[in-house]
Formats: structure tokens, sequence, C-alpha cells
């Protein structure tokens, strides 16, 4: 019997030009879309397709309301949930201490709806998800995630120096459950701080064992609109090779 896996992508979906830093930067943001098509297909070989002896469920939460039914057809996920980001603005901002902390606040509650999510999905069916990862919808992976070499008596986050990144987490089905309060933490004494808070959250908040996995952002994963100058350059990955997921 094969086990299952939650596989929770949450977020918006970037543009070519900017990231989602500020107040609606996101939808003033006039210029396209990233190739969300080509991360999907990296996403499916990467991970899904890479862990066959598990059965892997995709939730799906996104900002990016208006390409809604082109990540449904994609992802086809369990459950989903599509909103304008702006509708949280007021509560958002004021959980900032300065107007850059915007983005990276979204993305806490952004992981706070894909989680419950997940937790709903297991609480109507009657089961536990083996594991759960927690990944973005503007990330392309270019290496193999294997579930089985998580202990998941440990929390992992992507290989980013000193526990620091947000390209990804893998972690229990229980610790998910814990961890989506992050966005709660804000107004417990854990303000947001960009690579910082998140690692605080997990180590002091949760106390959970922490460790750091083998997929190093540049080198095996990127955001996919820099990936230029931290990966082509550095002879990580080739433009065809980027191209080989673009179908």
């Amino acid at each position: 019997m094969k086990k299952r896996a939650a596989l929770c992508i949450r977020g918006a979906v970037s543009k070519t030009t900017s990231r989602f830093t500020y107040k609606d930067s996101l939808y003033n943001d006039n210029s396209v879309y990233i190739n969300y098509r080509l991360v999907y297909n990296s996403i499916k070989k990467h991970i899904i397709d890479a862990n066959p002896d598990y059965d892997v469920d995709v939730f799906l939460q996104s900002w990016s309301y208006d390409i809604k039914d082109n990540l449904i057809q994609l992802y086809t996920p369990v459950s989903h949930i599509f909103e304008d980001n702006r509708i949280y603005s007021n509560e958002i901002e004021a959980k900032c201490r300065s107007s850059i902390d915007f983005g990276g606040i979204s993305q806490a509650l952004a992981i706070q709806k894909v989680l419950n999510l997940k937790e709903e999905y297991e609480n109507k069916h009657k089961f536990t998800y083996d594991i759960v990862i927690l990944f973005r919808p503007d990330i392309i992976i270019w290496t193999d995630m294997i579930f089985s070499n998580y202990d998941l008596s440990c929390f992992y986050t992507d290989g980013h120096p000193e526990n620091q990144g947000d390209i990804h987490f893998v972690m229990s089905s229980q610790d998910a459950n814990i961890f989506k309060n992050l966005y709660l933490s804000l107004d417990n004494g854990n303000p947001h701080q960009i690579h910082f808070w998140i690692r605080k959250y997990i180590l002091e908040y949760c106390k959970f064992k922490m460790r750091s996995d083998t997929l190093i952002p540049g080198k095996h994963e990127e955001v996919i609109r820099q990936i230029s100058e931290t990966s082509i350059k550095n002879g990580y990955i080739t433009e065809s090779q980027i191209k080989s997921y673009d179908y």
C-alpha cells in the first residue's frame, strides 16, 4: 500500500519583472506572469513522479485568482482556495512594522490557508498524511526531492544557510498543524524579519528539531525570475535544461 503525501502549493504566482513585496504590488504590476506551466512540469517530474511509492495529493492556495482555471487544470488539486489578497490588506498592514514586510506576512497567511486545507481534508476523510511538503508556484526544481530521505521527527527547510530559507519546507502532518500558526505568531512577539522570523518561530515557538535538506537554492532549485543570475551564470543549470520543462 502506498504512503500518502500532501504537496501544498501556496502564494502568488509572481510576475516576470517583480516580486510580491508591497501592498497591491502583485496587482499593480502589468507585466506577464512567469512561465508557471514550466514550473509545474518541474515539480511534477522532480517531486511527484520522483516518488512512485507515494500517492501525492496537491493542495493549492493562491492570490493569483485571475489564472485560477489554468492553475487548477495544471495541478488538479484535491482542494483549493483562490482569493484577492487585497481583502486582507488592512489586516496584514496592521502586522507590518515596515511597508516591505507586506509580502512576507502575506506568505505566512498563505501558508496558514493551504495547511488548513490539508488538515480539513484529513479530518473529512479520517486519515493522516505521511509527509507534507510546502512549495511555491514560482520555483523551478531540477533535482529530485526523495521523500524517503527525510526523518520526519525533524522539520526541514531548504538548503539555505542556517535554515533561513523559505523556498520549501518538509514536515510531518502533525508538525504542519502547528507550523500553520506562523501567521498568528506575529501577534505574539515574533515580528516579521526577512530570513530570520520563520527560523525563530520553528525553533522557539514550535520547538521542532530543525534541519536543512540537500536541495540548495540556486544549485538545485530557484525562483524562476532570477535563475539567470543565480543558476545559469554559475553553471548549475543550462538554458536548454530549463526549456526541457516547457511543454
